[in-house]
């Protein structure tokens, strides 16, 4: 159920009811979950709030356990409870203003105060794991991105699991901007990107909750978070944790660009390749990272992330063993199907822009399939960098090239030019920290 005074309309919610009818199909649990559209589990739920309810909770909607099917299409956002009001000509009304009339949701009518006494977060720093962790959400993300991860442009901003980090403490540990770390302490390791940034203060950390096992193997927060909870309210002492950071020591980098997802076979190779996954156009791109060298002795293991035994789809293959450098890609008839680049340096993420342009052709060209194994896209293509305004799909490079050749000074300028920051303004405080 939505948790929140105000219920939202129906266009997210069939969005819900497919979502939802899918994932109980591949549950098992099709002929229990039998609703025929998104009224008839808003109906449920509508009956759910009031069934034993009896004006004991503020949350009711039993006025709504009715509702047609062109009611609910029809049916604006409104404030609950509920109830019938048949002098005004409608079925339901809307509660205007919650406790107007003075009394509270409890048994005698009246509200109860809590004496609160503060105390210190149970996790406190120490020696072993002196920095304190934060956790919470990025700009361009929901939840556990089940829909902002299937959009290649709100991907394009914050597209790996990160842990923001103080400069000194960075240098304090051997810590390279965009290096992975190991994040860790007595409940569990997390292994992400550093992001140095003065925006942190000296002794703190912040990782987002967004990355869970569907898009990073080693990225989920919670684990690092211990169940503590409040005695009163219940509510968790989940954004606080003490860690310690190491610098991962790997020995090579990679990419896989790919049409599809790769579920079960990254499942297989999770325990020695630190891996995450968004989503580009026509593609999932996902970042690998290792730090056992035999991975590349394996040509085996590399295809075997691709094709099957009775996979008779086209590959084509480079392997450097002097420079432990491999390239490769499958054509699935004259399109770019997958491919993947590995190397123990992390410069793949030049091509990434040219190769994922290339899935969004039919067939590709012979200069274009032998420049796959070289690495470098046959013409020079211009670098936009890591997307800054999602709402108009505008780069780094490309605001930075323009603030120095037309001398902006203001994010209205930037906005102006690049039209960046004149949507939805979330991208703001980074366009100001591109400005001299």
């Amino acid at each position: 159920s939505r948790q929140r005074p105000f219920l939202e309309g129906p266009g997210e919610a069939k969005q819900d009811w497919e979502i939802m009818c899918g994932v109980a199909k591949k549950m098992g649990y099709a002929t229990a979950f039998h609703y025929k559209n998104a009224a008839e589990i808003f109906r449920e739920h509508a009956a759910l709030s009031w069934y034993g309810n009896d004006g004991k909770h503020c949350f009711d909607l039993g006025a709504l356990t009715t509702l047609s099917e062109s009611d609910y299409d029809e049916l604006s956002p409104l404030q609950w409870p509920v109830k019938k009001d048949c002098k005004n000509g409608k079925s339901w009304i809307s509660t205007k203003r919650l406790f107007n009339d003075g009394k509270f949701y409890t048994d005698n009518g009246r509200a109860k105060f809590i004496p609160i006494y503060a105390h210190m977060p149970i996790s406190s720093p120490d020696e072993t794991y002196p920095l304190v962790l934060n956790t919470g959400r990025v700009r361009d993300h929901w939840h556990t991105m089940t829909r902002t991860g299937v959009s290649p442009r709100l991907s394009g901003h914050k597209q790996e699991a990160y842990v923001e980090i103080h400069p000194t403490d960075a240098i304090a540990r051997g810590i390279k901007q965009g290096a992975l770390v190991n994040i860790n302490n007595e409940l569990g390791t997390l292994c992400v990107k550093a992001e140095i940034s003065t925006a942190q203060l000296p002794g703190s950390v912040f990782v987002p909750i967004h990355w869970g096992k569907d898009f990073a193997n080693k990225a989920l927060v919670s684990e690092l978070i211990a169940g503590i909870t409040d005695p009163v309210s219940g509510q968790p002492e989940s954004k606080h944790a003490t860690v310690e950071i190491s610098a991962y020591p790997a020995s090579w980098h990679g990419f896989i660009i790919s049409r599809q997802k790769l579920y079960t076979p990254l499942n297989k190779i999770s325990q020695h390749i630190q891996w995450s996954v968004r989503r580009v156009e026509n593609a999932w791109l996902y970042s690998l990272t290792g730090a056992e060298t035999k991975t590349l002795d394996q040509g085996k293991f590399i295809r075997s992330v691709f094709c099957s035994q009775d996979d008779h789809s086209n590959w084509i293959e480079y392997l450097d063993y002097a420079r432990q450098t491999f390239r490769g890609a499958r054509f699935k008839g004259e399109a770019l199907d997958s491919c993947i680049f590995i190397s123990p340096i992390n410069e793949a993420q030049l091509a990434q822009t040219w190769l994922i342009s290339l899935f969004s052709k039919e067939f590709l060209e012979d200069s274009e399939r032998r420049a796959l194994l070289t690495g470098r896209p046959a013409k020079a293509l211009p670098e936009t960098g890591k997307i800054i305004c999602a709402c108009f799909n505008v780069g780094v490079k490309t605001i930075q090239t323009a603030i120095y050749a037309q001398q902006l000074r203001t994010t209205q300028e930037i906005g102006q030019c690049l039209k960046a920051g004149t949507n939805c303004g979330s991208c703001l405080p980074e366009l100001k920290q591109l400005l001299p």
